[in-house]
């Protein structure tokens, strides 16, 4: 078998495949028809166990956890609670409501000052 010895890429080959294939997929929400209570998803209980996990800290220490190499634990509470300011990975306005709801509007002035 011969080799070829122009190497064309597919996408110049065939464009609208190429222009297809590089468009971000589309994520389909399902609309609630009625107002019946839904159970929760693992992710959407995980995010209430760090809620609940964050709310406890800040009631027994009496401040927010700071980013502490030295306690894993506070420092993934820090983390978890960096993600969910907006602009960032885990925001949605839902959770944002609950985390001023948890902690009062104007928390994470308190929590990251340098930010």
């Amino acid at each position: 078998m011969a080799k070829r010895s122009i190497h064309c890429p597919l996408s110049d080959l065939f464009p609208e495949l190429a222009a297809a294939w590089k468009q971000p997929a589309v994520k389909v929400r399902k609309m609630k028809v009625d107002d019946t209570p839904r159970a929760l998803t693992k992710h959407e209980v995980k995010w209430n166990t760090h809620l609940e996990l964050c709310k406890e800290w800040k009631r027994t220490k009496g401040q927010f956890p700071k980013a502490n190499r030295k306690d894993k634990e506070e420092m993934r509470l820090y983390r978890w609670l960096a993600d969910c300011r907006p602009g960032r990975g885990s925001w949605t306005q839902d959770r944002w409501e609950k985390l001023n709801e948890a902690f009062g509007e104007g928390w994470e002035k308190e929590c990251f000052p340098n930010a």
